[in-house]
């Protein structure tokens, strides 16, 4: 299953701006302008966007935060990496563009380097989804094989916030990769008691219980995913589970 690296791409809606600073309010149309077709995924509109917002206004972090993930989207990496690094510089404590950026380097393998970026970002006590760059760092450990921080950092993110179901997965696999498969039952379990209709959580139970032989109550979450969201493709995949362990 595919892992799922969480981006922001903040909405920031300036709050005022100076008298006849045009340029400031024609930067925020094209800026909202590219996070509508970012959205919708189209991200060359989007990245001819935000490049119009940071002609006009190269002093805004929110612009070149935007303008990273457009050009990351375009495989543009070095691009990339200079917009989140300029973000950086205007402000010294954005969280965003410190996780961005270390996403760069997680995909990149350089997973030292990434959780580099991800310890800045939660310093920071404003972060509002602190619980993203928790989860990526967790991703970086266990890719260097520590799991033992591995699953401090999943731990973090859950704690942070109960409804982030990508750590409860990421928990529940280290668990299983160690063995500890009533463990890792019981943190999606947990999970689903609280959102008992989520299609990737119900997937992954699903999943765990073929792989340890539990074919018959694997079938009940499997299906589950499939009533919840018939097209989507992880009921493709359940169908296929499902027509396999028949």
């Amino acid at each position: 299953m595919k892992r799922v690296f969480t981006y922001i791409l903040l909405f920031c809606l300036f709050t005022g701006c100076a008298p006849n600073q045009n340029s400031i309010k024609q930067s925020k149309i094209h800026y909202e302008m590219g996070i509508l077709y970012f959205q919708e995924g189209d991200y060359v509109r989007a990245l001819q966007e935000f490049v119009r917002a940071k002609d006009l206004n190269d002093s805004d972090k929110f612009v070149w935060n935007a303008l990273g993930l457009a050009y990351k989207e375009r495989k543009l990496l070095k691009e990339a990496k200079d917009a989140f690094e300029r973000a950086i510089s205007i402000d010294r404590d954005y969280s965003e563009a410190y996780n961005n950026l270390g996403v760069l380097y997680l995909e990149e393998g350089k997973y030292k380097e990434s959780i580099r970026y991800f310890e800045k970002a939660v310093k920071n006590i404003f972060y509002t989804t602190p619980e993203l760059a928790y989860n990526n760092m967790g991703f970086a450990y266990e890719k260097l094989n520590d799991q033992l921080n591995a699953e401090k950092n999943y731990k973090e993110a859950i704690s942070i916030n109960p409804s982030f179901s990508p750590a409860y997965i990421n928990l529940a696999r280290i668990y299983e990769q160690q063995g500890r498969y009533k463990e890792a039952e019981e943190v999606l379990n947990k999970f689903l008691t609280a959102f008992e209709n989520h299609l990737e959580v119900n997937f992954a139970l699903g999943s765990f219980l073929v792989r340890t032989g539990q074919k018959d109550r694997a079938k009940r979450y499997l299906m589950k995913v499939i009533n919840i969201d018939s097209r989507s493709e992880l009921a493709k995949a359940s169908k296929k589970i499902l027509e396999e362990i028949k």
